[in-house]
Parts: structure tokens; C-alpha cells; sequence
């Protein structure tokens, strides 16, 4: 060894011999980054020389390299990666032309540690012929970290994009260009490539968007100004079938000069529309009938109104003729399908965008937008005549009188027009009935005093005499308050403040002492009092009730029947633990309704006594289950636009 790697003197440490070659090795060592050695390119990698930054490195002195590995590089390489360190040695130089070698592999430091490092090296002979390496050793442990923490980032994302519904999209506002990630075609089919025309025709037949959509969209990103993020719900249809819902939401993300682009998510929440509209369908129809009820009415005839302030409409009121009788004679099933019957027919008679609503018990009322003249609308009120009278013939024979009243010439308010309406309707009444009238015929202006038009449906009277309860087809009063609360949440631009108010209505109305609203946390470890309302002189807990740990209080959610309810009026027939928990906030009675969402529950909506064991009845319970329908659809839409869905458990 002392043959092949030799200093030229004692005085000149810097300058070495290798296979006859003499090097200023310390200016080249000082110059080049990492850490130097040379070895023979035998079985062991004996070592011939090692710089400084090569101890450095490893933290081995050059005595523990001859003591513990009896200058053995291939034995201070970590085991494992030996063989195939040596393979790919072998491999590189029997298809290089330079004899260089580029390997990786990890080495054991001194202190028990597993360096990764950059072996780079030429392969050059001895004077005596034996093949030796001089190598440059680089220390990659930082970098292979961080490649593997972006093969662990990009598995991931590959995962979560091969089971989620969410699409990624970027548009680059500078090229026009539009990509979408590959997950598009499990719900549109094969992906289209970067698409350079950005236009409506390109999103409709390329991208499949709802052409009432496409321009909204291409409006959207083009007129952005580059200085905010957006968002929208498009439809997009779904594998050639339907269209769907979708929100598409995007931040704009500034590059170097005019680049800049929106990266964004597309979302399906085609569910979430279905039961949204489900939901205010119900909101606004009739049970019985289908038709409208009286609040949802008069706000599309308002609308209606002041979006067509020159046109000429007419308000009819229609009222079943001696429908009572009807219902003493025959009953109140068949008076109920008298009902239903004439709803059906009435909606016949009139076009399509005109509005038929049942006002309660046997009186209707129809809107006709830009009728033309009295005239015309005179022909419609006959027209409906004349469908009651074909309906059922002989003893159960009915017929209707209606009453028509013009905008603008009898009144340019709804409550007006209303009014003026129900005055010709009395007056067709006392010309006989099964006939129609109008205003300016019925003799004096408001020939009887209507009453106020309150929005909230008018008692049944003509129909049955039983409690709204036991009703069929009538509107219960819980539905009636569920409704209330409907309009509260739809009108309001703050979800939350509207929310509070519900429990603060909810809590007056029934006389309570405490109604809150628990929410289950969006990593489904914790539950959380969101909502409260007391009553003055009652307490506050919200603040005690955070973040409690649902694996501690998930038999709680046991309570809750079938139907989403838990009413306890007596809570010592609860476990002990159960009790302890009501009785630390005064609890002597409790009423709740779980909220949910696709079937799936994430909080409960409640009400507390805290005074005296407390009776609820039917309609309260009702009323609770109605108005928590609404309250959880709303809710949940709301933490889904701030992020903050809530997680569900299944029910």
C-alpha cells in the first residue's frame, strides 16, 4: 500500500502520490463539496486515503477506521444496501466508457446513525496495475427525506383523488388554458387535454357544463379582475345521463409576470341541492293539495309584482260553495279528496307560471301575471267554474263562486289587491253562488272587511272541527312554525345570528328555560354546545359544554329513538351518569331532535326545563322535529361554506 499511495515529501503534506501521479490534493480537497476518499476497487474497498470532511462526516478518527473496520469502506457501508451497492458498481462500468461511478447508499456514522451519501467516483489504476477509486462522497440524507416526503405527499394525493368526488381544475387566465385532474372521468368520462380556447361553446361540449351555467362561469374567471377568489354552482352532466350539481371553488394564485391562475375544486353537491329543494318545496306547498300555502303565495305574487310593475295581472279567490255540507254529509275523508280533486283541476285550468295556492280550508287563490284585460280574466274564473262542476255529479255535486280583482286599477299592493279580491268573492256569494264577480261590479269597496293577510294559513273551519293535530291534509301548527323558521334562515344573510334567534323564538314560544344546538366536531372526537339561549334567571353552560370527547358521551346518542327524538320528562328513569350530568345544570326535563344530513346525524337541537318536570305535547314535539329539519339543512350548508363541516355518525 505504502507502494501505491506515497507523500513526494516530508515537508509537503499537500502533496500526495497516487499510481504515480502527484497531486496538490489539499488546495483540490479544500475546493470541491463533500467529503474525499480513495479505495482499491477489491472485495473489502480497502481505503488508501481519507480527507478531513470525510472524518468530519462520519465521525470517525483515522485510528477507529483501522481499528474498527480495518480500513474497510465496503464495511462501514450499511449492510443491507452492500450487495446492491457493489451490483450497480458493476453494472455502471460495464456500460461506461469513463469508468465513473454514481451510487447511493447509506453509511453507519459513529454515532449509531445511518447517513445517506452521493458516491461519485473514476475508476484509475496503480503503477503495479490494481484498480482503485477516487471518490468525491456527498451528503444526500436531507434530500432523500425530502423525496420521500414527496413520494409519501404524491401517494397520497394520488389516494385521496382515486376515492374522492372532488376534481381538481386549474385555468390559467394568461394562456387560456384549461386542465383538470384525472379523476374527472369517473364522473364525465375520459378527460379532455389543456384546452387553449376558453369559451361557453368549449365548456358546454368539451367540458359538458349546463349551457345557463357555461356563461356564468366563463364570465366569472375572465371578468375576475385577477383580485379575488370565486365562487359558484354549476351543473355539469353527469356520464352523457343528467346534469348535477357542482361547486366550484378557486383561489388565484399569482406567478412571475403576467402568469396567474386560478387552482380550484370542483364539488359535488347534487344530494345537497335535491334535499334543499325537497326541503323548501315542502316549505312552500300545501300537504293535501300540493299547491302553494298562503306565505309562499303572497311572497311570489309580491315578487311578481314589483317585477312587472306595468303589467296587468289579476288575484282570484275561489271558495268551495256549502263545503261544510259536503263534509257533514259524506265525511271528512271524501271532503279531503274533494279537496285534492279540485287542486288537480284548478291547476288545469290556469298556465303554467301562474300561481294556485290553497289559503286553508276550502278557499284558493289564484295569480295571473300579465292576463291582458278584466275580461280575460273573467274567461278564467268561469273556466275554473266549470271544472268544479264537472268533477262529481249528483248529490255530491260542488260547485265554487270567485271573486277577481286587477292590478293596477284595483290596487297596486298585494294586501290590496287581496282584499278587493275577497270582497268580490263575498259578493258573487251573495248573488247566488257558482258564479264570479268583480270587483268594480261588487258595489262598494271593500264590501266586508277581509282579514289581515298575516301569513300564516287560516284555520281549516270549513273543513273539520278537529284540532290541527289530528287534522289530515290541514297544516299543523308545527309545520306552520317550522315554515316561520324556513323564511327566517332563507332571508337572512347571517346563518348564525338567524340560528340564535330560531332557539330565542323557540324558547319564548314554549316557555322554557334553556334551547341549544350541539354540534359533533370535524374529526368526530368531540362534541360542542355551538347554540344556546336562556331564559332570564337560567343559567349559561355553554361555556362548560366544549370539546367534550365523544367516545366518553357516544351511549348518549342511544337515547334517541327512530324517529331522531329523545324526550325524557322524569330523568331519574336515565343511568346514573346520565343524571349526574342533567342535575350539574338544574335539568329536570329534556326534549331533543337530532340534527342530521344525508341520514346521517352530527348534533342534536334540545330544550331544557329547568323549573319543573315539563310535559310536552304533540304539537311542541312537532314542532321541535320540524323546526330541526330546517335548522340542520341550513346548519350544515353553513359549516360547509365557512369549512367547517361538522362529522357524522350513522344512524
Amino acid at each position: 500500500m505504502a507502494d501505491s499511495v506515497t507523500h513526494t515529501t516530508p515537508e509537503d503534506d499537500a502533496l500526495f502520490c497516487v499510481g504515480g501521479v502527484t497531486l496538490d490534493a489539499q488546495t483540490l480537497i479544500d475546493t470541491v463539496p463533500g467529503a474525499v476518499f480513495c479505495c482499491l476497487y477489491d472485495e473489502a474497498l480497502t481505503l488508501l486515503y481519507t480527507s478531513d470532511s470525510f472524518l468530519e462526516m462520519t465521525g470517525y478518527s483515522r485510528e477507529e477506521l483501522r481499528t474498527n473496520f480495518n480500513m474497510s469502506l465496503q464495511r462501514m457501508i450499511y449492510q443491507p444496501d452492500v450487495d446492491a451497492c457493489l451490483a450497480e458498481v458493476s453494472r455502471q462500468l460495464a456500460h461506461s466508457r469513463s469508468d465513473v461511478k454514481r451510487i447511493e447508499y447509506r453509511i453507519t456514522c459513529r454515532d449509531g446513525s445511518l447517513l445517506w451519501v452521493m458516491d461519485k467516483g473514476r475508476l484509475m489504476h496503480t503503477a503495479d496495475g490494481r484498480a482503485f477509486f477516487c471518490c468525491i462522497l456527498t451528503d444526500i440524507t436531507e434530500l432523500r427525506e425530502t423525496t420521500r416526503m414527496l413520494e409519501v405527499s404524491l401517494e397520497r394525493h394520488r389516494i385521496i383523488m382515486e376515492h374522492t368526488d372532488e376534481i381538481i381544475f386549474e385555468f390559467n387566465r394568461r394562456t387560456r388554458e384549461l386542465t383538470v385532474s384525472p379523476n374527472w372521468e369517473k364522473a364525465f368520462g375520459p378527460p379532455p387535454k389543456k384546452i387553449r380556447v376558453f369559451d361557453r361553446e368549449t365548456l358546454e361540449r368539451t367540458f359538458h357544463m349546463h349551457p345557463d351555467d357555461a356563461e356564468r362561469f366563463e364570465c366569472l374567471v375572465h371578468t375576475g379582475a385577477g383580485e379575488r377568489d370565486f365562487q359558484i354552482e354549476v351543473r355539469f352532466l353527469v356520464q352523457g345521463e343528467r346534469y348535477a350539481w357542482y361547486l366550484a371553488r378557486a383561489a388565484l394564485q399569482h406567478g412571475e409576470g403576467t402568469d396567474e391562475r386560478y387552482i380550484g375544486l370542483l364539488r359535488n353537491i347534487d344530494l345537497e341541492k335535491q334535499q334543499e329543494q325537497k326541503l323548501r318545496r315542502r316549505a312552500e306547498r300545501d300537504g293535501l293539495t300540493g299547491l302553494y300555502h298562503r306565505s309562499a303565495a303572497r311572497a311570489l305574487i309580491e315578487e311578481r309584482l314589483m317585477r312587472s310593475p306595468d303589467g296587468i295581472h289579476a288575484v282570484l279567490m275561489i271558495d268551495l260553495d256549502d263545503f261544510k255540507r259536503i263534509n257533514d254529509l259524506n265525511g271528512h275523508l271524501f271532503g279531503d279528496a274533494v279537496l285534492a280533486e279540485f287542486s288537480s283541476a284548478l291547476l288545469k285550468c290556469f298556465r303554467v307560471g301562474d300561481i294556485v295556492s290553497r289559503l286553508g280550508g276550502d278557499e284558493f287563490m289564484v295569480f295571473l301575471e300579465n292576463v291582458g284585460s278584466s275580461s280575460k280574466a273573467m274567461d278564467c274564473a268561469k273556466t275554473a267554474i266549470e271544472a268544479a262542476a264537472r268533477l262529481f255529479a249528483g248529490p255530491r255535486a260542488i260547485s265554487c263562486s270567485v271573486g277577481v280583482a286587477m292590478f293596477p286599477a284595483d290596487g297596486r299592493l298585494f294586501s290590496h289587491l287581496y282584499r278587493c279580491a275577497d270582497s268580490a268573492l263575498y259578493h258573487a256569494k251573495e248573488l247566488g253562488k257558482n258564479q264570479a264577480a268583480m270587483y268594480l261590479d261588487s258595489g262598494a269597496p271593500f264590501a266586508r272587511e277581509a282579514e289581515a293577510f298575516s301569513g300564516e294559513a287560516a284555520p281549516a273551519a270549513h273543513t273539520r272541527e278537529e284540532a290541527a293535530d289530528e287534522a289530515p291534509g290541514t297544516a299543523s301548527a308545527g309545520t306552520l312554525f317550522a315554515l316561520q323558521v324556513f323564511d327566517l334562515l332563507h332571508r337572512s344573510e347571517n346563518c348564525e345570528e338567524s340560528i340564535r334567534l330560531t332557539l330565542e323564538i323557540i324558547g319564548r314560544k314554549y316557555d322554557v328555560s334553556r334551547t341549544y344546538i350541539f354540534e359533533i366536531s370535524q374529526d368526530g372526537k368531540t362534541f360542542s354546545n355551538t347554540f344556546e339561549w336562556c331564559k332570564e334567571g337560567i343559567g349559561s353552560e355553554q361555556a362548560q359544554l366544549q370539546l367534550m370527547p365523544y367516545d366518553g358521551y357516544d351511549h348518549y346518542f342511544g337515547n334517541f329513538g327512530e324517529d331522531g327524538l329523545f324526550y325524557c320528562r322524569d330523568l331519574s328513569r336515565l343511568p346514573e351518569t346520565q343524571q349526574a350530568v342533567f342535575a350539574s345544570q338544574g335539568i329536570q326535563s329534556v326534549l331533543q331532535c337530532t340534527l342530521t344530513n344525508a341520514g346521517r346525524v352530527y348534533g342534536f337541537i334540545g330544550l331544557d326545563e329547568c323549573q319543573t318536570q315539563r310535559y310536552w305535547n304533540k304539537e311542541q314535539v312537532e314542532t321541535l322535529h320540524r323546526c330541526a329539519d330546517v335548522v340542520s339543512e341550513f346548519l350544515y350548508k353553513h359549516r360547509l361554506e365557512t369549512h367547517q363541516a361538522p362529522f357524522t355518525v350513522g344512524k
